[in-house]
């Protein structure tokens, strides 16, 4: 039997009656981890491109599980592909 507990999906363990909420990013640290400035971001955002994004109040967050996504979208073999 493993002691090791079980892997997280960092959204919830129902079986222990709490929720786990992942870190959202805000746009200064997504521009971190893309290398694209906050200009493009806002502007990619306005435009519907981007990875998808939550909206708390006026403050726009990002879930690292859509940035991951967002640049797994994004894998090109070679220059020619869109």
């Amino acid at each position: 039997m493993s002691t090791q507990a079980p892997q997280s999906t960092g959204l919830s363990n129902p079986a222990d009656g709490y929720i786990i909420v992942p870190k959202l990013l805000d746009e200064h640290q997504l521009s971190e981890v893309t290398g694209q400035s906050v200009y493009k971001i806002r502007k990619d955002r306005i435009q519907g491109r981007g990875p998808v994004f939550v909206k708390l109040g006026s403050s726009v967050r990002y879930r690292p599980s859509d940035v991951a996504d967002y640049i797994a979208s994004n894998l090109r073999q070679n220059t020619s592909e869109g």
